[in-house]
């Protein structure tokens, strides 16, 4: 095993408040989003629908759900992870590289057990899959990786356009469908789950994949450059942050217009879905610029306090699934608040980790699936 070779002895890397801050910070809109579509899923849209129908309060929540979280957190933690894991190649020593590829490998065991037992919409299989390719691209000089960066980023918008054929007009297929609140025992939960994981990874390479490499791959270049923490990148930090207004009001809009498409069916809720993975990911690169500038401008502590429950992401991930699961399926306690409680429940959940992770951290406690993660020698060399 790779785990038992010693030739090359890791180093250990410290940790970066920011990144982990950030991490912390993009868990609150997977809470609040896997929480929100869980009943309409796992053929729903996302981020569900306003529950109440005819509730105000419900539509303005959903809207200012959508706005704040909806297609943000998975494109910010995926440029995170690139980022993380730039930082972790520091050591290009065999058995760091070693190490790394044994981490992904139990990454996509983890996904594929999370995706097909417990939450179909897993990102973790994903996740591990860019991990892999990083591997093979990790010793290519910058300015490959930025030449790689174009010909993905004209590969995601050809899959934005698929998309957007495979759901223009297309039959409204999953407004008869079983949903997550509907099935009646696990056997049935079960069998929704995983035969939805298993479209989820075949059309994955199609749909969403070529946007999670790009931006993963993004995140890894810019961990070479130590872009968001080296003083020499302030001024690019503050260009980017200047268009967080244009960002906002472009995912207000989007907002503003999945709600409308709500009345108009499933079918029509999923296309305008797709437009998310353009302002989406805007309004989060944006943010992030700002937060970074401000944390090198000695402001944003509020972030950095957010750095010790960033540990623990990933436990935290897995643990919201089962907790899903347990309370919103049909299978479980069949709870189906509204969309405001729904949104509430997920917001302080996020809090009181947060607080928690404050406390533990300092302890040096670390998440079960984080310490399985870092495989038998437990070493911790990722920022």
């Amino acid at each position: 095993m790779g785990g038992m070779v010693q030739a090359e002895p890791l180093h250990r890397v410290s940790r970066e408040p920011l990144v982990d801050g950030l991490r912390m910070l993009a868990l609150a809109g997977v809470l609040v989003v896997n929480a929100m579509s869980y009943a309409a899923g796992p053929y729903g849209p996302l981020p569900g629908v306003p529950v109440p129908a005819d509730s105000w309060l419900a539509h303005a929540v959903f809207v200012a759900m959508t706005v704040l979280f909806q297609a943000k957190a998975y494109p910010l933690l995926a440029f995170l992870f690139g980022y993380s894991f730039a930082l972790s190649m520091r050591s290009r020593a065999a058995t760091a590289v070693m190490h790394r590829r044994g981490r992904m490998r139990r990454l996509l065991l983890l996904g594929v057990l999370h995706g097909a037992l417990i939450y179909s919409g897993d990102i973790l299989t994903a996740y591990a899959v860019c991990g892999l390719l990083l591997l093979r691209w990790a010793q290519l000089p910058l300015s490959a990786l930025r030449r790689g960066l174009a010909w993905l980023l004209v590969l995601w918008g050809a899959s934005m356009v698929l998309a957007a054929t495979l759901t223009t007009g297309a039959p409204a297929l999953t407004e008869t469908m079983p949903n997550s609140a509907s099935v009646g025992t696990w056997r049935e939960w079960w069998v929704l789950n995983v035969s939805a994981y298993w479209n989820t990874v075949l059309l994955a390479p199609l749909l969403f994949l070529p946007e999670l490499v790009t931006i993963t791959l993004a995140g890894f270049v810019a961990g070479r450059l130590r872009w968001l923490t080296h003083r020499r990148w302030q001024t690019a930090r503050l260009q980017l942050a200047r268009w967080l207004p244009v960002a906002f009001a472009a995912n207000v809009a989007y907002a503003v217009l999945l709600d409308r498409a709500v009345s108009w069916g499933y079918a029509a809720q999923n296309t305008v879905v797709v437009a998310s993975a353009l302002v989406g990911p805007w309004l989060s690169a944006a943010a992030v610029a700002a937060l970074a500038a401000s944390r090198q401008a000695g402001t944003a502590l509020w972030l950095v306090k957010l750095a010790p429950a960033g540990r623990y992401t990933l436990s935290l991930y897995v643990g919201w699934s089962l907790v899903l699961a347990l309370c919103f399926s049909g299978a479980g306690a069949a709870w189906q608040p509204g969309t405001a409680a729904v949104a509430a429940l997920a917001l302080v959940s996020w809090a009181a980790v947060a607080a928690l992770g404050s406390l533990a951290a300092p302890r040096g406690w670390t998440g079960p699936l984080e310490r399985w993660l870092a495989g038998p020698r437990r070493r911790k060399i990722t920022p």
